[in-house]
């Protein structure tokens, strides 16, 4: 039951994303809409926990504590966005690009937080909800 209400919130995060994504790329959006990065980033955190949620769901034989479950979720998150900056820094500087800003980069992983906490409520709210809570 928590698995199936997970996927559907990372499906639709996944669809807003990739949708958003290609307007962007034919619109030049990401260079005209300083605020959508913003957006792109808190839904990105979003997405990835709520796909950590899911492999967690059923990663265990018996249910995890609330508690664990939210934040070992919101670990894997919150590596994927810094990887994920990583994965930029280095594309900026072996390609060129625009330029590194790490205040940018800083904004971006403060934004993937903001996703990730936003989605973890939901997980919380959820797991309480259908009784998982200990």
């Amino acid at each position: 039951m928590l698995r199936t209400a997970l996927l559907r919130k990372l499906a639709v995060c996944i669809l807003v994303l990739a949708i958003g994504n290609f307007l962007a790329s034919v619109f030049y959006w990401y260079t005209t809409l300083w605020w959508l990065d913003i957006a792109a980033h808190m839904l990105g955190g979003m997405s990835v926990m709520y796909a950590a949620g899911v492999v967690l769901a059923n990663s265990y034989g018996k249910p995890a504590t609330v508690s664990r479950y939210v934040w070992l979720s919101a670990l894997i998150a919150l590596v994927i966005g810094l990887l994920w900056e990583g994965f930029e820094y280095y594309l900026y500087t072996h390609y060129g690009g625009p330029r590194f800003s790490p205040i940018d980069a800083l904004s971006d992983v403060c934004f993937d937080l903001a996703g990730i906490w936003i989605a973890g409520r939901s997980i919380l709210s959820r797991m309480q909800a259908i009784g998982s809570s200990r």
